[in-house]
């Protein structure tokens, strides 16, 4: 018996791998093996996480995905009940039959490796167990002859690097012995980042979604100014360049190392494509990876970039994607304020000219402490900015914050200062909302009129009460653990939890103050935004900044506050603010944390899994109906009931329903809930009893509260909702009392969830409601 060692997916040790595995593998294609399978084992994640969510739940505190009637018995497929039936009663033989290729069982099987992130080790007893149980040798036993039949689809690079200076060394494995070609270093120790073509990549993408994105670029002709297409980055370009144009966004941030054993922060060189529709855009198995460094410290920029930029340059133009010619250009680069001046060479916000956009230059206060008050300021441009950094360059010294050369200078037609748009998700939401909370409840400011910690039992018992729709993450919890919050959670502090927890105990000055925000954020995000909607916004969050100063003091001015006054002139460049939110990249920071399993060259575990990841999507292998259907189920978040109409459930409609007139029929069963683009609904009595709430729903101008939901012969869904007589009290914020009207809705794109907190006011209940942002991306 021959056998295979289990070994690290390094391209090094490949060959020497499938040397050692000499046992050959004959795969037959008439293999009995059950299609459904793995479809039992779709809950399965991994230990740890398991075990996270066992003791939430022992503790009380987890929201579970399923209802209790997803796990009746009547709801199991028939295969599963052939089989326990078998099992339970003792059959000793138990005849797998399925029609499956042996090439889609090897494509399940690595679905079902990279999406539950398992070892070699693991997947390696699966295949032995699979063979096992259908009695022949079908699979290898062996994980690099059962990777050897997925080639890797790009030709990965290894650059070395002088871990002293971090000089470039080349492609090539530097000899033993060799030491630093720089004559000022001596450096004898090297490693290595990896860097991934993007037109493969980009290529595959394209060819992949064609349809969607001609489909999209049609919708976006029609529309406002809120997709980042019709900003005025992208209008521009169109009157530079002839011919079609593949625009793209970039991001790079240390992905947290907390996760590993190995204190090295992972950097991903990540790229969106801006043609695909928003929801396929920004899927995570839809970002592109350009490089990927793996190191104690931060990368180089200028080389970290190297590979990227040159491969920009190439693509700016006759990029080929089957018979069309396309010219590649990146139009942002979107980054937090740390990250943003290194990549621009310039000085950081808590320098001297620390703002990207203007040339603010900054007060010192405390000594030693830059603060920007509120003034009106000329913004920097391109041409301006590009003469300045070859000046800094050639002197050596710094001017108006600029230091050098920035390595984005190289690519076509990038802009130097535009191209880097502010962060809403770390400037507004970690930012401003998150300091505003801290001045409100820090003990430091008990003396100060806007000081709410005398009252924070009050404020918590209101947030405890709170029932959010199940799509948030999070619900919210005791003050003390609000020091964990993530920007998700700040998000839903805005537009929805701070006027009804803190209403009749923080000041009306600082809560209109506070309010303002909000209502400036919430258009910025909205998927109807239109240059007047974004001129008035920037009068009312100048308006906020200026009265912030007054009402804090300069001492408070901090840079995230400036930063407030350049989102209204990023909405005009890319649209609204989801264009350039940080959110996508996040989620692609944790999706290659889970691409690591050891601590054997963890970089190239990352590239190797990335590259099976774009496998696992890729529509070639999707051509058997079951195994379309088990692939969605298997990467869905949660698994989706799709409801149809069911003539055993009629519901009979009454006399007094208001029915719109765009309603003709009059035949539904009825139902506890449905999924909508993504998002779940039910009725009012359905989640009484549960931990989240999602009978609250916008619909056109007007609130529901959902009492039915019905079913047309057609499987068109609709609602019959209580209709909520609403007093708008700010843009999103409004005050509610039930009707007595019932109204039949179909459900079509303009409905919203919507979040509603109802609080005790001396003796009287009051409830509020608000609608949750659009949903552009899937979080």
């Amino acid at each position: 018996m021959h056998y295979c060692e289990l070994v690290p997916t390094e391209s090094d040790t490949e060959a020497e791998s499938r040397e050692e595995c000499s046992e050959k593998v004959t795969i037959s294609n008439d293999a009995e093996f059950s299609k459904n399978w793995n479809a039992g084992f779709e809950d399965n994640e991994e230990n740890s996480e398991a075990a996270s969510v066992l003791d939430d739940s022992l503790n009380g505190s987890y929201q579970s995905d399923y209802a209790e009637e997803d796990c009746a018995e009547t709801n199991q497929p028939e295969w599963f009940s052939k089989f326990t039936h078998g099992f339970l009663n003792g059959s000793k033989n138990m005849k797998f039959e399925s029609d499956l290729t042996a090439e889609e069982i090897r494509f399940m099987i690595l679905n079902y490796y990279i999406r539950h992130r398992l070892t070699q080790r693991a997947l390696v007893d699966l295949l032995k167990m699979i063979n096992l149980m259908v009695g022949s040798k079908i699979l290898p036993e062996c994980f690099e002859a059962f990777k050897a039949y997925f080639p890797e689809p790009y030709e990965i690079s290894r650059i070395y690097y002088c871990t002293e200076c971090q000089c470039r060394m080349g492609k090539s494995t530097p000899v033993k012995g060799a030491v630093c070609s720089i004559p000022e270093c001596s450096g004898n120790k090297f490693d290595f980042f990896i860097t991934i073509p993007v037109a493969q990549q980009l290529r595959e993408t394209m060819i992949k979604y064609r349809k969607q994105i001609a489909d999209y670029e049609d919708l976006v002709r029609s529309e406002g100014i809120s997709d980042i297409n019709k900003g005025a980055i992208v209008q521009e370009l169109s009157t530079k360049i002839d011919g079609k144009t593949i625009t793209l966004s970039v991001n790079t941030d240390g992905a947290a190392a907390y996760r590993w054993s190995i204190n090295k922060p992972c950097y991903p060189i990540f790229v969106v494509v801006n043609n695909l529709p928003p929801r396929i855009r920004f899927d995570k198995k839809n970002l592109l990876m350009a490089a990927i460094w793996l190191n104690k410290g931060e990368p180089n920029i200028p080389l970290f970039f190297q590979e990227f930029c040159e491969e920009m340059m190439r693509l700016s133009k006759d990029f080929i994607i089957q018979s069309d010619v396309y010219n590649v250009v990146v139009v942002q680069n979107c980054l937090d304020s740390v990250a943003r001046p290194k990549l621009q060479n310039s000085t950081q916000f808590n320098g001297r000219f620390g703002c990207s956009v203007c040339n603010h230059e900054g007060k010192v206060v405390n000594g030693n402490q830059i603060r920007y008050p509120f003034k009106t300021t000329d913004n920097r441009d391109h041409s301006e900015t590009r003469q300045l950094m070859i000046e800094a360059h050639n002197t050596g010294t710094s001017i108006k914050g600029i230091k050098g050369l920035s390595v984005f200078l190289s690519i076509p037609h990038f802009d130097i200062v535009r191209g880097f748009p502010p962060d809403y998700m770390h400037s507004v939401l970690l930012g401003v909302v998150k300091q505003l909370w801290e001045l409100f409840t820090a003990s430091s400011n008990h003396t100060k009129p806007y000081y709410i910690g005398t009252q924070m039992s009050e404020v918590e018992t209101r947030m405890l009460n709170i029932r959010t729709p199940s799509l948030f993450s999070r619900y919210p919890g005791k003050i003390e653990d609000m020091k964990k919050n993530k920007a998700s959670d700040w998000e839903n502090m805005l537009f929805h939890y701070f006027y009804p927890i803190v209403i009749g105990i923080l000041p009306k000055t600082y809560l209109d103050n506070f309010m303002l925000l909000s209502t400036c954020i919430f258009q910025l995000l909205d998927t109807n935004l239109t240059e007047k909607t974004i001129d008035m916004v920037d009068i009312q969050l100048k308006n906020f900044v200026r009265k912030f100063q007054k009402l804090y003091g300069e001492e408070n001015m901090y840079f995230n506050v400036h930063v407030l006054t350049h989102l209204p002139s990023s909405a005009k460049n890319f649209g609204a603010l989801w264009n350039s939110s940080l959110y996508p990249y996040e989620n692609g920071n944790g999706m290659i944390l889970g691409f690591r399993n050891g601590n054997n060259h963890p970089v190239v575990q990352i590239a190797h899994k990335f590259m099976l990841n774009r496998i696992c999507h890729n529509d070639a292998y999707l051509n058997n109906s079951s195994i379309i259907t088990w692939h969605s189920n298997l990467w869905s978040s949660k698994p989706v009931q799709r409801i149809t109409f069911d003539r055993e459930l009629i519901f009979e409609l009454s006399e007094t329903l208001q029915i719109d007139e765009t309603i003709t029929e009059r035949e539904f069963s009825h139902h506890n809930k449905f999924t909508y683009d993504g998002v779940q609904y039910c009725t009012r009595e359905s989640c009484k009893e549960l931990g989240y709430d999602d009978s609250f729903i916008k619909i056109g101008s007007h609130f529901y509260h959902i009492e039915h939901v019905l079913v047309d012969r057609n499987d068109r869904a609709h609602i019959i909702g209580r209709k909520l007589n609403t007093t708008q009290i700010f843009n999103n914020m409004f005050s509610y009392k039930n009707s007595s009207e019932y109204h039949l809705k179909q459900i079509t794109h303009n409905v919203r969830p919507c979040v509603s907190i109802s609080i005790q006011k001396e003796k009287n209940t009051v409830h509020y409601i608000s609608a949750c942002k659009p949903n552009t991306q899937i979080n």
